[in-house]
């Protein structure tokens, strides 16, 4: 009996393994898909905005500062989409869409995500 409850918790965890992966490689693809608009809708907005946790807001204040940070992403993005997104999340950001940004926020009912476009 224990045997067979181990198993299938093996069988599910790797499942959710496989679940988790499938995850990341369905993001990845749709980041590459949305990283032309990092570097080609520079006027109009990207669409795209960095989150910043409360703390990264604070040390993302100097606008000199911010436009060599987002030149880093930009470039890291052409070369290496995963080591981009580490780094991302590292700094404690994320890259959303603004329409899953604005969906969240009406959802929650509250103005206070903390937000910086991307612009070049």
């Amino acid at each position: 009996m224990q045997t067979d409850k181990a198993s299938m918790l093996d069988e599910i965890i790797d499942y959710v393994k496989f679940l988790q992966l499938q995850v990341k490689v369905l993001s990845m693809s749709r980041l590459k898909a949305v990283f032309p608009l990092l570097t080609d809708a520079q006027d109009e907005g990207s669409g795209t905005l960095f989150i910043p946790s409360p703390e990264e807001a604070l040390n993302l204040s100097d606008s000199d500062n911010n436009l060599t940070f987002e030149q880093e992403v930009v470039k890291l993005m052409e070369t290496n989409v995963t080591a981009a997104m580490q780094y991302l999340e590292d700094k404690g950001l994320s890259l959303m869409q603004i329409a899953l940004v604005a969906a969240i926020s009406n959802q929650k009912g509250s103005s206070s995500v903390t937000c910086g476009a991307i612009s070049s």
